[in-house]
């Protein structure tokens, strides 16, 4: 939140727990509508001035379109997927049920990052985000991919930046990066019996060095020509 003077007037403008810390109470009809607004799944905004709470106002994030069907297709790969999020309670608790996944709620930046660092000690952790906060938690994980390449600096702190905000791209990323890690490994298996067989025929006396030459070039090419087949992924 933040907090402000308006003529004679301190304002403070936060979520809920920045009006514990001020230790702000709301009014008995803020209150029920409070319970109300954060049931439904909105984030809650209070503004106070002169020590009460005087208003609020309610935030509701629309879910992408491609939202719901990506959140399909990653459970179908198999992968555990967490919600990291500064949003109330309710709020993620509301998001984590039209998503059918797990929501942490009420992280700062700092909390995010601890989360992923508690993550990880079960294997390698991606994160993926397209806000300011977002940016310590990327640099963190194993992987961090940028969505919308917002903020500079969460592009910076990002290992991969997708362009627009389709999450559909994430399926597809992480497609791409098992078809990259697998022409990788085929690579290198092919380069290592290539040169095996080639080695072991020139000690032999059996291959020519022109032959050698040309098996080398040849060797190159194809190690080539195989990477160059991931251009035309998901075309």
């Amino acid at each position: 939140g933040i907090t402000g003077a308006v003529g004679d007037k301190q304002l403070l403008i936060g979520n809920w727990r920045l009006l514990q810390q001020d230790a702000l109470a709301l009014a008995p009809v803020l209150q029920t509508r409070r319970v109300q607004l954060e049931n439904s799944g909105h984030t809650l905004v209070f503004v106070a001035w002169a020590g009460q709470v005087r208003g609020l106002l309610a935030l509701r994030e629309t879910l992408r379109p491609s939202a719901a069907s990506t959140m399909h297709t990653l459970h179908q790969l198999g992968l555990a997927i967490h919600v990291l999020t500064g949003d109330s309670r309710a709020a993620a608790a509301a998001l984590a049920k039209r998503l059918n996944v797990t929501a942490l709620a009420e992280l700062l930046p700092t909390d995010k990052v601890a989360e992923i660092a508690q993550a990880e000690a079960n294997g390698p952790v991606a994160m993926i985000g397209d806000g300011l906060n977002d940016a310590p938690a990327l640099a963190r994980a194993s992987v961090g991919v940028a969505l919308g390449c917002g903020a500079d600096v969460t592009r910076e702190a990002a290992d991969v930046s997708l362009l627009g905000v389709d999450l559909q791209q994430i399926p597809w990323l992480l497609a791409l990066a098992r078809r990259t890690h697998r022409t990788i490994q085929w690579n290198l298996l092919w380069a290592f019996l290539y040169n095996v067989i080639g080695i072991g025929l020139a000690l032999a006396g059996r291959l020519h060095p022109l032959l050698a030459a040309a098996a080398m070039i040849l060797s190159s090419a194809l190690v080539v020509g195989n990477t160059l087949r991931l251009r035309r992924f998901g075309a």
